[in-house]
């Protein structure tokens, strides 16, 4: 059976939760390294996750989360360690999500 999706509010939840436990002073040193290493456009994930994951980082967007199904907490901490504040979740139906991960994987004829 699989575990129930989780909202990205409730990760950004967790996650605000979690940096707040941190006495340090190093809060604001995240946040910065976090927009700092943002994805650019054109980032992907490795495709082996991406096509176990049902997840595929859209190519014309740096926050933008592409899937077909349900996404667990543990993806969902991924890719929100990978793409910071800000993730858009965008479901699409079998067919048009294939589509959209093999656009974002093919070579073109530069590579």
């Amino acid at each position: 059976m699989s575990e129930p999706a989780v909202s990205e509010q409730a990760v950004n939840e967790r996650a605000v939760s979690e940096m707040a436990a941190v006495s340090d002073g190093t809060v604001s040193e995240r946040v910065a390294d976090r927009e700092r290493d943002a994805p650019r456009p054109g980032a992907r994930l490795p495709f082996a996750y991406a096509t176990a994951h049902r997840v595929v980082l859209d190519p014309d967007s740096s926050r933008r989360v592409l899937h077909d199904g349900p996404l667990t907490p543990e993806v969902l901490l991924e890719l929100r360690r990978r793409i910071g504040a800000g993730m858009q979740l965008s479901r699409l139906p079998g067919a048009d999500f294939q589509a959209q991960l093999t656009r974002a994987y093919q070579r073109d004829n530069s590579e």
